[in-house]
């Protein structure tokens, strides 16, 4: 019997699923802007792997297909009709898992605990799992169906997963009250194939998830991760983010081996209206050959994008400027789901 798994996102991709952004309640004022960030995400993600694209009106779809008209976007691009309330498919899409038996997991998704119209985006693992022609698993739990998000989560592909305490322990936007480290655990080791849990205490600041791991630690191999760093004057959560890098560099697998860790920096901090944005370049997206970082027309962008490229050998490493499209909460990862290639060999 093949071992069940969640692949880790560098590895083989069929397909990328994103959906065209439309509330303008996420992007006060920007949203026309932000459209044109996900062109350029679409540019190259459609280069190299499908980029399925679900849109819930006609009006959605002429605006999408006239900017890629515009800017001569040709790839494969492939629309799908499909009803949503908003676009971040990184937690309302299902994951994608491979074994004998490949399959979409679904988990109930409640808004990060805090949103109250979400009521189309738990519609949207169904509708993929149909287009895709791959079955869909609504997982169930111990205690009922538990609510978890994909930027919950990051999994090495071979057993590890990292998790932050602050995201899933918190009783603030709590999403499972009651649930215990080892209810997770069993979650994770069941359903992604993923029995070795990596808890981070602090997600970053800004962040209205209330502590995404996708904002601050990644895996880039399976034995490597990059994390999120901040610097003496960011006093809002330096010693929270070395803790975080505390643990990664205390951390053995059950093999004993440590991890190599990798300390990628905060770009300046981003605020509006005396909010802070949970701006930062972790939110990176792997598809096939090519990582794509998020990017904010500061001095650090290169130094972030240079740390990428310097240990990931092989693979294009390519910044997308994403300063209008943080307002929304979250950029490239946030609003992304890969569709792993489901011959994957586990």
């Amino acid at each position: 019997m093949t071992r069940r798994r969640m692949p880790a996102e560098w590895e083989p991709h069929k397909a990328t699923w994103i959906a065209w952004p439309y509330m303008e309640s996420d992007f006060p004022g920007k949203l026309d802007a932000v459209r044109w960030a996900f062109c350029e995400f679409i540019r190259h993600v459609s280069k190299v792997e499908t980029l399925n694209i679900l849109c819930c009106t006609d009006e959605l779809e002429e605006d999408l297909r006239n900017r890629l008209t515009r800017q001569q976007i040709t790839g494969d691009i492939r629309v799908h009709r499909a009803a949503y309330n908003r676009s971040w498919l990184r937690d309302s899409g299902p994951i994608g898992v491979v074994g004998d038996t490949p399959e979409w997991v679904s988990y109930l998704f409640t808004g990060w605990g805090a949103l109250p119209e979400v009521e189309l985006d738990q519609t949207i693992p169904d509708f993929i799992a149909k287009a895709s022609k791959i079955n869909l698993h609504r997982a169930p739990a111990e205690r009922g169906k538990p609510v978890l998000e994909g930027g919950m989560l990051d999994v090495s592909g071979d057993g590890l997963i990292m998790v932050t305490e602050e995201c899933l322990l918190s009783e603030t936007q709590q999403r499972n009250v009651g649930f215990t480290k080892q209810d997770y655990e069993s979650i994770f080791a069941n359903d992604l194939g993923a029995p070795h849990a990596i808890w981070l205490p602090w997600g970053v600041s800004g962040d209205d998830t209330h502590g995404h791991i996708d904002n601050v630690a990644r895996f880039i191999a399976p034995r490597t991760v990059v994390v999120a760093s901040a610097d003496k004057h960011d006093k809002e959560q330096y010693e929270k983010l070395q803790e975080n890098i505390s643990v990664l560099r205390a951390y053995k697998t059950p093999e004993g081996e440590a991890l190599k860790v990798i300390e990628l920096p905060f770009p300046e901090p981003r605020y509006c209206d005396d909010q802070r944005w949970a701006a930062g370049y972790l939110n990176f997206y792997f598809a096939n050959g090519i990582v794509l970082v998020p990017t904010y027309n500061d001095e650090r962008d290169r130094h972030a994008l240079g740390i990428l490229a310097e240990n990931l050998p092989g693979r294009k490493v390519i910044g997308i400027h994403c300063g209008d499209w943080i307002l929304g909460g979250g950029t490239l990862h946030c609003s992304t789901q890969q569709e792993p290639a489901w011959t994957l060999l586990s």
